[in-house]
């Protein structure tokens, strides 16, 4: 699941469900002006029922926690173990005001140029220190439809199951698991509105993750 988080929070796509991507950025710093501020540092992204000291060094975290430093400029390094060297992907985010707010993440880096699409998250605050910063928050991917693992939708309970179809205002992309593109704010805004319910489903599997504030970045 390590590289399961790696990859999602690096704007690729979901290995169960697509996700809300977009060719361009959607949001920009006049929507991130009343956002909740993420503190920067190292934080660590964690699977529910999930244990690991957060003092120990992120190369001793299990599997079901993935460690992220996000820079005060905008930019992260997403930080993944490998049996002979470090691996790190460098990627731009951006929080949009919003009830919940709204992620933007751009994918990482290839030869220098950054080469994936933009993709959105959720973000609902948990935490925050003396300053009001945040320092924990629910996070989770915007779908472009019911994922199955949430279940059936209300109205296919007794048997009238179908194909998930996007959300309205999405363009789906080709094959089931492919991300769908959306070409304004409103749709993203919905999709992380209808995801927040279907992220979180009490499996350890579950696409939503806790992010914790750890420590300062390293100077």
């Amino acid at each position: 699941m390590l590289r399961t988080l790696t990859l999602i929070l690096a704007a690729m796509s979901l290995a169960s469900c697509g996700m809300v991507s977009s060719d361009r950025p959607l949001f920009g710093p006049l929507d991130a002006r009343a956002a909740p501020v993420l503190k920067p540092g190292l934080w660590a992204l964690v699977q529910p029922g999930c244990k690991l000291n957060l003092r120990a060094s992120p190369k001793k975290w299990p599997d079901c926690a993935q460690a992220a430093e996000l820079r005060a400029d905008g930019t992260a390094i997403l930080i993944r173990r490998d049996t002979r060297a470090d691996i790190e992907h460098e990627t731009t985010w951006l929080v949009a005001a919003g009830d919940p707010a709204v992620l933007q993440v751009q994918g990482p880096k290839e030869d220098g140029k950054l080469r994936a699409p933009y993709v959105y998250f959720g973000v609902r605050p948990l935490a925050s220190d003396i300053d009001g910063v945040i320092i924990r928050a629910r996070v989770w991917p915007a779908f472009c439809a019911r994922p199955q693992s949430a279940g059936p939708p209300p109205a296919a309970a007794k048997g009238k199951a179908r194909s998930s179809k996007a959300l309205a205002g999405l363009t789906p992309g080709k094959g089931p698991n492919a991300n769908c593109l959306a070409r304004g704010q409103l749709p993203v805004r919905n999709a992380v509105i209808q995801s927040e319910s279907w992220a979180f489903v009490n499996d350890r599997d579950e696409p939503g993750v806790t992010a914790y504030w750890v420590r300062d970045p390293e100077k």
